[in-house]
């Protein structure tokens, strides 16, 4: 069961890291903001919570879901070197 908890996790991360991709798209200077704005958030996010679930507040399956499963799919930091890459390529 903890399998379909992260994998329902990862589906709602994925799906946030598309929404803010097109909340924040269209910036003129090109720079991935919300590739970076999302890694931001998910770092600190899984740092919080690793505090938090180390003090026994959160885990088991929710911890799964939550951490590996919403963040693992919200955080894209091979996008943001995809990205990156592009950028500097392009000049």
């Amino acid at each position: 069961m903890r399998y379909v908890w992260i994998a329902c996790g990862g589906a709602a991360g994925a799906a946030a890291r598309w929404a803010v991709g097109i909340a924040l798209a269209g910036g003129a200077s090109g720079f991935p903001y919300a590739t970076l704005l999302v890694n931001l958030l998910g770092a600190y996010s899984l740092g919080w919570m690793r505090g938090r679930g180390r003090r026994g507040r959160l885990r088991g399956a929710l911890y799964d879901a939550l951490a590996s499963g919403f963040l693992g799919a919200f955080t894209t930091m091979s996008a943001f070197g995809l990205e990156t890459w592009t950028m500097l390529a392009a000049g």
